[in-house]
């Protein structure tokens, strides 16, 4: 095929993440492709198809296209970064932890690597590391709402109720619409017996997003007496909203 004059290409790659950012993703391969068709080394336009097929679910040939760029640049972090995400929606997270720590070793100051790879120890049941993690994203900014939100997250899977509700006072002093640190500490306190305090956060949650607990499932008996029975009184609660419904980490 005809390679694309260089001074075209620039212009081609914005076209194909254009396509990208607008979620059409066959269109954005497809840009990408032509591109790798004059040079099949060429990094940026790897990265990007390998970026539009993850978004597209077609992770093996994602893989194929992060392998090939990781082959050629070892030090291309966000090649791991993506790999290691992928990993993760397939559910092999000690290989989404081995390119995630690859990533915040390559760019150690990376927040939003240092924030997914906590993730990824949380998701392998890896409390201690995940905890470490996530403080490690706090030192590089103290004001980062999902590194406070990450430890309360560990903290309510110890049952550590007191700090998790610590940690989560602080995420939402520096995001005071963080939705799931409000349904996080709703639940801290709801486990450690502080009633008030769990509903009164999970009217906030609601204020900040009525259909948060959508309807109850269509085969819930409503004439049900002990259905009938286990529903809380307070009126300023929706029907809908029952406090079995507001589990987080099951």
């Amino acid at each position: 095929m005809t390679k694309t004059p260089l001074k075209d290409q620039g212009s081609q790659l914005d076209k194909a993440w254009q396509k990208f950012y607008k979620k059409d993703y066959e269109s954005s391969i497809e840009l990408f492709g032509q591109l790798l068709e004059g040079n099949e080394t060429n990094q940026d336009a790897l990265y990007g198809r390998g970026c539009a097929y993850f978004r597209s679910e077609d992770f093996d040939s994602a893989i194929k296209d992060l392998n090939a760029l990781i082959k050629l640049n070892s030090k291309h972090a966000k090649a791991y970064h993506t790999r290691g995400l992928l990993r993760g929606a397939e559910e092999k997270y000690k290989d989404a932890i081995k390119d995630l720590e690859k990533v915040v070793q390559l760019t150690p100051t990376n927040q939003e690597a240092w924030l997914d790879l906590g993730g990824a120890y949380l998701l392998a049941k890896d409390h201690t590391n995940a905890q470490i993690t996530f403080e490690k994203a706090i030192e590089i900014d103290k004001g980062c709402p999902e590194g406070w939100y990450g430890k309360a997250v560990v903290a309510l899977f110890k049952k550590e109720h007191k700090k998790a509700v610590e940690f989560l006072n602080v995420a939402l002093k520096f995001d005071p619409k963080h939705l799931n640190a409000v349904l996080a500490r709703a639940e801290a306190y709801l486990e450690s017996g502080h009633r008030d305090d769990g509903i009164r956060d999970i009217k906030k949650a609601l204020a900040l997003n009525p259909g948060i607990f959508g309807t109850l499932s269509d085969d819930s008996d409503e004439n049900d007496p002990d259905e009938n029975e286990r529903r809380d009184d307070d009126d300023d609660l929706p029907d809908d909203a029952e406090l079995e419904d507001l589990k987080l980490l099951d």
